[in-house]
């Protein structure tokens, strides 16, 4: 059954103090968290935001952000090159930034981005956000 979350959206301006809130949808399964942005006027893509929206899946489950491996749905909700009922699944590859940097409260970023096959299981919990 799918979750929310609800996770910060910095502005695209980094002199700008304003914070708006987006929204994912969101399953575990067999140590893997797939999500996808549920907000259709996002100010952020998904992508851009990944880390944010790991740190509040995290924090909403208890768990640390090692414990899974993470994969981004993205669909037309979220990125106008997508038309309903299309979609692309992204597994997001984890590193640790080294000690003498820090990205605001993360210990980590994301490396890269790998296209992966989507499982019918996802596609069938996530029916509803990809149209």
């Amino acid at each position: 059954m799918l979750r929310e979350a609800k996770y910060v959206c910095r502005s695209y301006n980094r002199f700008s103090k304003d914070v708006n809130y987006n929204k994912v949808a969101y399953i575990i399964i067999d140590g893997c968290c797939y999500y996808s942005g549920i907000d259709s006027m996002m100010d952020r893509s998904t992508v851009n935001s990944a880390e944010d929206i790991i740190e509040s899946i995290s924090a909403q489950e208890g768990i640390s952000y090692k414990e899974l491996r993470w994969f981004d749905l993205q669909t037309y909700r979220g990125y106008i090159s997508k038309k309903p009922g299309e979609c692309e699944l992204d597994e997001l590859i984890l590193s640790d930034l080294p000690s003498n940097r820090t990205k605001r409260e993360s210990k980590y970023y994301v490396k890269s981005f790998e296209p992966r096959e989507c499982p019918l299981e996802i596609l069938e919990s996530f029916k509803a956000c990809i149209g």
